[in-house]
């Protein structure tokens, strides 16, 4: 049963989805089309042979690895929110809307998270285990993107491996890399297996593999609230710093203070609400006050 809110906000959630995907997608060939310039600037102007070194082009491309990983993320991503969003009631949305929201944040959006609290507010339990749910899609994100990573890592440090000042990069890249790659395979295998949700209660495999990758969204989640606060200092920084004695630059600067802290209380709710329910094994839900107000104002909505 959906709700007159349900399709504007069903289209946005699912342009977030292109628009965040073409975006990663572009950056990653705008990279890889600029290289020499991201390294002139990585190393900064030292010259040909610093540029080149065998250090510079493992930390370029060690930075290429992860936007691919990234990149395979935002589209793994895009494909399971547009297919929820397409099969999903409003019900069933509302019920699992911060699942749906993890793997969102977890490729670097929060304009879905945020639209997925729009939907209507019904106190209901989630229709799907978390903890099952979540590791076989993260299943399929270490799977493939991992991989990739240290493909995109090898081939660009093609006769480059043991230069000096490359071992911290291919060793942190290669441990992180491979152990995703062997938690996807774990995860891809025992979470996509026939009746996967009835074994899970008995199964202490299960229960271990979903803990260890919800200590992996967890983690991922808090870099997002951490790196939103980071954000909100260096515009009071900026703010403080840059200032001077102009009224209109310090009212400027004040404004972007105040949005940017409007952000921060944004992000923070909605990560910390995500993290909290992912790790229950069967959530209840109650929903943002902009569903609240949508309730009351439509007291009886056409379902």
């Amino acid at each position: 049963m959906n709700s007159p809110l349900s399709a504007g906000t069903r289209f946005w959630i699912i342009f977030a989805q292109v628009f965040g995907t073409v975006f990663m997608v572009v950056g990653l060939i705008s990279y890889c089309a600029y290289l020499e310039d991201f390294k002139n600037y990585l190393t900064g102007p030292n010259g040909a042979d610093v540029v080149n070194s065998p250090a510079a082009i493992a930390e370029a491309s060690f930075i290429c690895a992860i936007l691919v990983y990234f990149t395979w993320k935002s589209i793994w991503s895009a494909v399971v929110i547009i297919r929820a969003v397409n099969k999903m009631d409003d019900l069933t949305l509302s019920a699992n809307k911060w699942m749906i929201s993890a793997v969102s944040l977890s490729a670097g959006g929060l304009f879905t998270p945020y639209l997925m609290t729009l939907f209507p507010n019904i106190n209901i339990k989630s229709t799907i285990k978390p903890k099952v749910w979540l590791p076989r899609v993260f299943g399929i994100f270490m799977l493939v993107g991992a991989p990739l990573a240290m493909l995109t890592y090898g081939l660009m440090n093609k006769g480059n491996f043991g230069g000096t000042g490359t071992e911290g990069y291919t060793i942190a890249l290669f441990v992180i890399a491979g152990f995703l790659t062997v938690l996807g395979v774990a995860n891809v295998a025992t979470f996509y297996s026939k009746n996967a949700n009835m074994k899970y209660d008995e199964s202490g495999w299960m229960h271990f593999l979903a803990n260890t990758t919800l200590v992996i969204i967890t983690l991922e989640l808090v870099v997002v609230m951490i790196s939103a606060v980071l954000e909100l200092v260096a515009a009071v920084f900026q703010l403080i710093s840059r200032s001077g004695n102009n009224f209109f630059y310090i009212l400027l600067n004040l404004l972007n203070v105040v949005i940017y802290a409007l952000y921060v209380g944004l992000v923070w709710w909605v990560t910390w609400e995500t993290m909290t329910g992912i790790w229950k094994d069967q959530v209840d839900f109650t929903t943002f006050k902009a569903a609240d107000d949508y309730q009351q104002n439509h007291a009886n909505p056409a379902m």
